[in-house]
């Protein structure tokens, strides 16, 4: 594969206000780590951390994400958002719509986002999004927005990683065999399309807009889901829709709950009701 990644593709690629400064690693432990880092010398916001590689690379709940050099395409980028709660929450929504939109625009690729983190192409995941943030009181000062996705699936890779995941290469293999993918060309695209979606969390009607593209793209919403809670729980329903906090709101035996932080475990098509 060649090296479609370097600092100097990057700066040629990205006109937006996010993505500047940018750090570009061959190899790091974590770009996410790395961006801590940076926001406590006090990086500005949009400052961004680029890998072709992490060794030490993490998802969800202290998860690994494993990687192989060129696989993949890894960024952090470093937010210092208004004070607003409501966005700040919907920050992980934001992304996952962003990396869908652009995904869709750049390769023609049919995508999907499984609530709360994933992307998906035929119910396989594409890639992962991590939210992380600091806060002084109620406010959020700092939080840094990881991104995760598969290039290409290298052979050797565990089977606990390939089973379940696509690659940007697989559906296009499917569509346009041998098309090149250019990491820096899909990098900018994703921070084009998160940086609107991001400078309109702050808006009521740029929220419910985020909201109602998140549902359309939704493989999760109206079908008959098993959700892990952090605690190990485990709550079987149906799921609705998303709330303005960006929580996906499910219904147990009547009950309508909202889910905030949680795992979907299994997914299949609701149960028709039965005419009365």
């Amino acid at each position: 594969m060649p090296h479609d990644l370097s600092a100097e593709a990057i700066e040629i690629a990205v006109h937006g206000r996010l993505g500047r400064p940018v750090r570009f690693f061959d190899a790091i432990g974590s770009t996410n780590d790395e961006a801590w880092g940076w926001a406590r010398d006090g990086a500005p916001e949009g400052a961004m951390v680029v890998a072709d590689h992490q060794t030490q690379g993490r998802g969800r709940w202290d998860r690994d994400w494993i990687d192989r050099p060129g696989s993949s395409l890894m960024f952090s980028l470093i937010l210092r958002p208004q004070p607003d709660a409501e966005a700040v929450r919907l920050l992980t929504t934001a992304a996952g719509v962003a990396c869908s939109e652009a995904v869709e625009a750049v390769y023609g690729v049919r995508t999907g986002l499984k609530w709360p983190n994933d992307v998906t192409v035929g119910g396989r995941k594409l890639a992962g999004l991590l939210v992380e943030s600091a806060t002084r009181g109620d406010r959020v000062e700092v939080a840094v927005v990881g991104f995760g996705l598969n290039m290409h699936l290298p052979a050797g890779m565990p089977a606990e990683v390939v089973d379940g995941a696509t690659s940007i290469s697989d559906a296009l293999g499917r569509s346009e065999p041998g098309r090149p993918v250019d990491r820096a060309g899909l990098l900018a695209a994703i921070l084009t399309e998160f940086e609107h979606t991001y400078g309109r969390l702050t808006d009521p009607a740029g929220r419910a807009e985020l909201l109602r593209r998140a549902e359309r793209r939704s493989v999760v919403i109206g079908m008959s889901v098993a959700a892990r809670l952090a605690d190990g729980r485990t709550l079987s329903g149906i799921a609705r829709g998303l709330l303005p906090s960006g929580a996906l709101e499910i219904e147990v035996k009547g009950a309508r709950l909202a889910l905030h932080s949680a795992e979907i475990t299994q997914l299949r098509a609701a149960p028709v009701p039965r005419p009365r």
